[in-house]
């Protein structure tokens, strides 16, 4: 009994130290800017902001747009190089003309692999939240879904669109300070 207790005491302290030998040759990794993160792929789903059509991607099974194009659509996209920040904020208090996009013909099934997108060392905030974002041919994607602090994004299924309506910040503004109107019910 003794010998079977020393045994498993060396047998336990040996592998104790293997443990401790191969972790000192684990070398942590982190994703860097510009290693691949993931897949796009082909989509048969349309994307529109404000009833506008916008070129959209699948990323892992979510719809991206690129944060510039968002400047077409009534959003004031603001670039500050020095700090590698995308600001991306509505301002739909102005009359904006979204250019006339066409979407492609989907020559491939959906879900079929499209191209990679990269990691980006490029921040975004919008409306004063960072959130995750991506390269992809120098552009930077964002998924539609972590825009909905500037209204809700609505999938229909049947159509196999994704439309994101935006609520202009006065708008926000004036609904939140506006008293409900207690004589609107009075003769």
């Amino acid at each position: 009994n003794y010998e079977v207790v020393v045994m498993k005491k060396k047998t336990l302290f040996a592998f104790t130290i293997l443990i401790l030998i191969v972790s000192l040759f684990i070398i942590p990794v982190s994703a860097k800017n510009g290693d691949i993160a993931g897949a796009v792929y082909y989509s048969d789903i349309r994307a529109y902001i404000n009833d506008h059509p916008i070129e959209s991607y699948n990323v892992d099974g979510y719809t991206a747009v690129c944060a510039e194009d968002l400047a077409a659509y009534g959003f004031s996209v603001f670039w500050y190089a020095e700090s590698r920040l995308l600001n991306v904020v509505p301002y739909l208090e102005y009359e904006y003309a979204p250019p006339e996009y066409t979407f492609p013909e989907v020559t491939k099934p959906a879900g079929t692999y499209r191209m990679p997108y990269l990691e980006t060392d490029i921040q975004v905030i919008a409306n004063g939240e960072v959130i995750p974002s991506w390269n992809i041919d120098g552009r930077t994607l964002i998924r539609l879904q972590d825009l909905t602090m500037f209204g809700t994004p609505v999938w229909d299924a049947e159509a196999r669109t994704s439309t994101l309506t935006v609520i202009p910040q006065w708008k926000m503004l004036f609904d939140f300070l506006t008293p409900p109107d207690i004589y609107a019910e009075i003769p």
